[in-house]
């Protein structure tokens, strides 16, 4: 767990209860071998956040296709359906997850 709880740049009217229910969301196509619902798609976070501030840039200081590119010299587009990559994406959602419901999370509103 982090030292101190998150500070989360987010688009305007997003909330921290959104962003947790797109969390939970992903969480749940990850662990549903035949879910769809993000294969095309963005994640829920292109959503939410302008990509420096992404979730992906808060815990892993790179984005989601830098991250990818990084540990799967791949684009994550083709890593959806990879089970190596949704074992690890559901780990870090749950993770991600216990972070973003510890008491003292904040959300600005950038925009």
């Amino acid at each position: 767990m982090r030292k101190y709880p998150l500070t989360l740049h987010v688009y305007p009217e997003i909330t921290l209860e959104k962003v947790i229910e797109g969390t939970e969301a992903l969480l749940k196509y990850y662990n549903q071998p035949c879910a769809r619902r993000f294969d095309g798609g963005k994640c829920p976070f292109c959503h939410f956040f302008d990509c420096p501030t992404c979730l992906w840039e808060v815990f892993h200081h790179m984005g989601c296709e830098k991250f990818a590119e990084k540990t799967f010299d791949a684009d994550v587009s083709h890593l959806k359906r990879d089970e190596r990559w949704r074992a690890l994406r559901r780990e870090e959602l749950k993770c991600w997850l216990e972070e973003l419901k510890r008491p003292g999370v904040k959300v600005i509103e950038d925009g």
